[in-house]
């Protein structure tokens, strides 16, 4: 199985030894080795690193499609696109705009390779909202958008804590979506994309923090 991660701009793809790749470097030094010049450093045998392509700036997830084995990059400015990770290239996928009407923030995939995208949209500086975008393949390389979940509008403190929506995931089966917002207030909601039942909770750890007048979700 493979791990991928973002650093320093760069798409690096680990690999385990055992299931070869001829042109990745293998940890083969004495521990700790850093295989790619500027990249990941490795603390353990039984692992190779090579680097796939440079990442374009503002990039924020990368995820897998484990149905189709393929990467996947999500750009607030340029959209979703295809990862080649053997020619090292980008083919685009889905605009910002076609994907959702707000800044989108966060990437998975389910096991039935639908897409899932979380997005924050300010209502100017005082509140804003998050927006979840589900992408069914179209059988031609793309997908059909549509909303799956939208939270209300809830209240920005315009400083440091204001941890919008940034974090999605999957369950195994596909049942549930769940995602999440940093702390300060901390959010978690979670979804179920055949019914569109959504569950959460906020939680306010300052005391003196001002509760909305409504529910968040």
């Amino acid at each position: 199985m493979c791990h991928s991660l973002l650093q320093r701009a760069r798409l690096l793809w680990c690999a385990a030894t055992a299931l070869g790749s001829p042109s990745a470097s293998a940890a083969t030094a004495s521990l700790p080795s850093q295989p790619v010049p500027g990249g990941p450093i490795l603390d353990r045998s039984g692992i190779t690193l090579r680097k796939v392509v440079d990442v374009p700036q503002y990039s924020v997830r990368l995820a897998l499609d484990s149905v189709g084995n393929s990467a996947y990059l999500l750009n607030p400015q340029t959209g979703l696109e295809l990862v080649g990770l053997t020619a090292g290239t980008f083919t685009p996928v889905a605009a910002t705009a076609d994907i959702v009407d707000g800044t989108p923030s966060g990437l998975a995939f389910g096991p039935d390779g639908t897409a899932y995208v979380v997005a924050n949209k300010a209502n100017g500086t005082r509140t804003t909202h998050a927006i979840v975008r589900r992408g069914t393949p179209n059988g031609s390389g793309g997908f059909t958008w549509s909303t799956l979940a939208m939270t209300d509008d809830y209240p920005l403190g315009n400083d440091s804590s204001d941890h919008v929506y940034n974090g999605v995931v999957v369950s195994p089966d596909g049942a549930s979506v769940f995602m999440n917002a940093g702390y300060d207030p901390t959010k978690d909601l979670r979804i179920e994309p055949n019914s569109g039942a959504a569950t959460g909770k906020t939680y306010y750890n300052d005391p003196t923090f001002q509760k909305p007048p409504t529910t968040t979700f």
